[in-house]
């Protein structure tokens, strides 16, 4: 539920900034390009002025990602310091070449510097119209593809919820991260390596093209996992000696698969399931603990070995073999540790035959 509201409150987030602030940064891009260059002698808001104007500094400044400026005055006035669009790596052309005393060509536009020129080089400001789609696209990416991979996670989640889940959280994980590594990757390149709003789509669906491979790629591999090659364990029974309790639980509809009984005590021609027998570690068992058994009865048939599939019972060990039984006509699992499968299997095995039925 929480990410089923945070998928569609992200969404319409994402939405409302593609929809509503992308197409006003868009329209004065093209209102820029449309503008007449204002006539001589006179500068006015809606046309374009072109003139001189002196370099009186230069300055990089630190950040993440660090910026260049450079200190324009013109006629007399106030010097104002101009952000320089970088458009992918480095300072530019213009910002490179230029030094304190020199003077470039500056267009302004609505009483912004929109590009300064210098010889025969060109370069945009952070200013100009046609960068202006980098925040809102770049923000309305990151917030619509982070929607998008809740509400893929979402429905996964829904999907599976009251399952047991044997390394299936991936279904969950992998478009949740997926989503929000992708709308990052976009707003970082639609903000630092495009310089219109076509190269943005380019590079934008080039980085979709990596995240989405990478992600079928860890989702393949994760099947690969949760689906064993083979259905069928191959396992060689071994009699214990003596008793040994083993994690292990009884799963089905039959009166001896009791909740609480969390091991089993297996022995040469006897298997019962007992409580919890505290804390075990890996590669060996407690003792036999006294308390109630619930004895598995001679009716009762192993037919295979296998690894546990997301449909199954929950209950068991953490990795646990799952040994597939019959008594008579019901189907019973019995999840054991897997490095106590052979001994269960060994207990099952030397039991007494069961008694015919009349």
């Amino acid at each position: 539920m929480l990410l089923a509201g945070l998928a569609g409150l992200l969404l319409l987030a994402g939405g409302g900034v593609l929809g509503l602030v992308l197409p006003g940064a868009l329209q004065e891009s093209r209102d820029y390009e449309a503008a007449p260059r204002c006539a001589a002698g006179r500068a006015a808001p809606e046309c374009r002025w072109e003139g001189p104007v002196a370099v009186t500094d230069r300055e990089y400044r630190s950040g993440k990602p660090g910026s260049h400026h450079l200190q324009l005055s013109r006629g007399g006035r106030a010097p104002q310091w101009v952000k320089m669009n970088e458009g992918g790596f480095g300072g530019g052309d213009v910002y490179d070449a230029v030094g304190p005393g020199d003077t470039v060509t500056a267009v302004y536009w609505r009483g912004l510097v929109r590009e300064v020129a210098f010889r025969d080089m060109r370069q945009k400001t952070g200013d100009h119209p046609s960068t202006a789609y980098r925040l809102p696209f770049g923000g309305g990416l990151t917030l619509a593809s982070a929607g998008l991979g809740c509400a893929v996670a979402a429905r996964h989640a829904r999907r599976t919820a009251g399952r047991p889940r044997i390394r299936n959280d991936w279904r969950v994980t992998i478009p949740l991260v997926s989503g929000v590594f992708y709308g990052m990757a976009g707003f970082a390149v639609s903000l630092q390596l495009t310089d219109s709003m076509a190269s943005a789509l380019v590079a934008c669906a080039a980085a979709g093209a990596v995240v989405l491979a990478g992600a079928l790629s860890l989702a393949f591999v994760q099947r690969r996992l949760e689906r064993p090659p083979s259905p069928v364990v191959p396992v060689r029974p071994r009699v214990p000696y003596g008793e040994v309790v083993v994690p292990g639980k009884v799963l089905g509809d039959v009166p001896y698969a009791l909740p609480g009984h969390t091991h089993l005590v297996a022995a040469p021609g006897m298997l019962a399931s007992v409580p919890g027998a505290g804390p075990v570690r890996r590669g060996t068992y407690p003792k036999p603990l006294p308390g109630p058994r619930a004895y598995l009865p001679p009716t009762l048939a192993p037919l295979r070995v296998r690894f546990p599939r997301p449909d199954d019972p929950a209950g068991g060990p953490a990795k646990p073999h799952l040994i597939e039984c019959r008594d008579g006509a019901r189907e019973v699992l019995l999840a054991v540790d897997r490095q106590a499968t052979d001994q269960v299997l060994g207990a099952l095995a030397s039991r007494a035959p069961a008694p015919p039925v009349p």
